[in-house]
């Protein structure tokens, strides 16, 4: 049993993996027959670069979603520089930093944009091993 702990579109990693995977296997077995993606070790890296880019595109793009910036209810209008309701906004705006994006969007507890890098890694690791094999 596969325990996944995720939230929102943190649980679509997995499957952004899979359908990167399964393209580039689909596209391998086009061009250089069906055997060619199981003895080459080089395509399993394509398709993490390819999982890595959409991870880290979709997680800036989550992270970017900034909240509507607060009215105040004396004005009706935005926080004006210098007033107690600019500076509760700005403290939001630092703790919401702090926690490097929407906790909504996480898998494994790591935020969605931060998967990028680490299947990026990953890939390299696969074509290093392939390499020296």
């Amino acid at each position: 049993m596969i325990i996944l702990i995720g939230n929102r579109f943190g649980f679509f990693i997995p499957l952004f993996i899979l359908l990167a995977e399964s393209g580039v296997q689909a596209a391998v077995d086009t061009l250089f027959g069906t055997r060619y993606f199981e003895q080459h070790i080089w395509p399993w890296a394509i398709g993490l670069f390819l999982a890595a880019g959409v991870c880290s595109l979709l997680g800036q793009f989550l992270r970017g979603r900034l909240p509507p910036p607060e009215i105040d209810p004396k004005t009706g209008r935005e926080p004006i520089p210098g007033t107690a309701a600019y500076a509760r906004h700005a403290m939001r705006e630092i703790e919401r930093e702090a926690t490097f994006s929407s906790p909504r969007d996480s898998f494994f507890f790591l935020p969605m944009f931060m998967w990028g890098p680490i299947l990026a890694v990953i890939g390299f690791i696969v074509l290093l091993v392939g390499w020296l094999r």
